[in-house]
């Protein structure tokens, strides 16, 4: 049994509609319906929350030999404790680190302005500090647009 057929047995089981699931997981209804189609599959992030909304395992979801799921009460195995904590963890680190060119940003900033203001040139100093981050604005504004734009095509 594909993920696809899963999500759609346990989405049916708890009379789900596909709108209901879509709405639980933030995605769109066709996103839901492809992957019961088989014509694409969840993100991880998908998967571990499907997991909980359906009260089964990851390995039910994801290995395609296992065709009933186990006893349900034995969700929270150990092993799959495992894999949501290590996704918790990258999680928190991505949180973490989301933004270290704004760090670089500011370092550079006071750099431009120690180094301006010690050669009595404070004036130059500060548009040169004001373009660095008109630069880096555009280019977050690039780098958001790309990622929503890779969200989209998942979806």
């Amino acid at each position: 049994m594909t993920i696809g057929e899963k999500i759609q047995k346990c989405r049916k089981e708890q009379k789900m509609s596909q709108e209901e699931l879509a709405g639980r997981l933030g995605v769109s209804r066709q996103a839901v319906s492809k992957w019961e189609l088989n014509e694409s599959v969840p993100d991880t992030e998908n998967v571990i929350e499907l997991g909980r909304i359906f009260n089964v395992s990851l390995d039910y979801l994801l290995k395609m030999e296992i065709e009933e799921p186990e006893d349900r009460e034995k969700e929270n195995t150990e092993e799959n404790q495992n894999v949501v904590q290590a996704h918790e963890g990258r999680q928190e680190e991505r949180k973490r680190m989301r933004h270290p060119g704004l760090l670089i940003l500011s370092v550079c900033t006071v750099l431009i302005m120690i180094w301006t203001v010690s050669r009595h040139a404070a004036l130059t100093g500060i548009v040169w500090v004001v373009d660095l981050w008109v630069f880096w604005g555009i280019g977050y504004l690039i780098f958001l647009v790309v990622r929503a734009l890779k969200k989209y095509i998942q979806r």
